[in-house]
């Protein structure tokens, strides 16, 4: 099934925080999603964010939608509130060149509808694994936070995480047997700087059985599907690895790069 075949939303928007002057927090409510399926924190969702900015969101057809008419931008499922019918997304805040991602939520206010696809499908860490390696960054926020939260209170491994600062959302969803390696006084990933790529080589990885989440810059996840391979000898069943963006790139730019390369969308 492709995006354009799974279900719309028509949502509200019910709390927008700046959390850090980086990061917007969105909590997005409707009576729809009591129909939202279970279990998808960490999954993706599209918002569709209309080129016209006069489209009205309820002439949109349920069933024959015309996305061309949407910029669409992938997002990760943090929380779903089943009891409140909401559900929280985080999303980046870029000051420069900002694109119709940035413009849009730095200028959606509370009470606004929007509109969103989804969800779609993002494999999830396996949770029986003798030690876990999590790689992320901020695009991968909500991905990484829905990770930690299913690992047992008695997990033991590493995360690295790029930010320009340390995140207590991270901090306080990380079980203690988890270290935390922020990123924070190094260059932003890019196809010349793999500041993830780096640190993962300075760690002792024990030869356990690995439970491995990565989600990061394009040119880094090409990096880290060799070392998975190569280095740890993983089988390709025993990671998952994608990329949320290209450095310099656009995101119909980034994702038809994945599409040209072999990488699933």
């Amino acid at each position: 099934m492709n995006m354009a075949q799974r279900p719309l939303w028509w949502l509200t928007v019910r709390e927008k925080t700046l959390v850090y002057p980086f990061l917007w927090k969105l909590s997005l409510a409707g009576d729809s999603l009591a129909a939202f399926p279970r279990g998808r924190e960490g999954d993706y969702i599209k918002l569709l964010l209309p080129k016209d900015p006069g489209q009205d969101l309820h002439a949109v057809d349920a069933h024959n939608p015309d996305l061309n008419a949407f910029f669409k931008r992938s997002y990760t499922v943090c929380e779903v509130d089943e009891i409140s019918s909401a559900l929280t997304l985080y999303l980046t805040r870029h000051e420069a060149n900002p694109g119709p991602a940035a413009r849009f939520v730095d200028a959606v206010q509370v009470g606004q509808e929007v509109l969103l696809t989804g969800p779609g499908p993002v494999d999830q860490i396996d949770v029986s694994a003798e030690h876990f390696l999590l790689l992320g960054d901020l695009p991968s926020l909500g991905a990484v936070l829905a990770n930690l939260r299913r690992l047992p209170a008695s997990a033991v491994g590493d995360l690295i995480f790029e930010a320009p600062v340390p995140l207590s959302l991270i901090d306080d969803a990380c079980p203690k047997g988890v270290t935390v390696h922020y990123l924070t006084g190094t260059l932003p990933s890019s196809e010349t700087h793999f500041p993830l790529m780096d640190k993962l080589q300075q760690l002792k990885v024990p030869k356990l059985r690995l439970g491995v989440w990565a989600a990061c810059e394009y040119s880094t996840m090409k990096l880290l599907k060799h070392y998975f391979l190569d280095e740890l000898k993983l089988e390709k069943s025993a990671f998952y690895l994608t990329s949320y963006f290209k450095q310099g790139a656009t995101d119909e730019q980034h994702k038809q790069t994945r599409r040209d390369e072999g990488y699933r969308d």
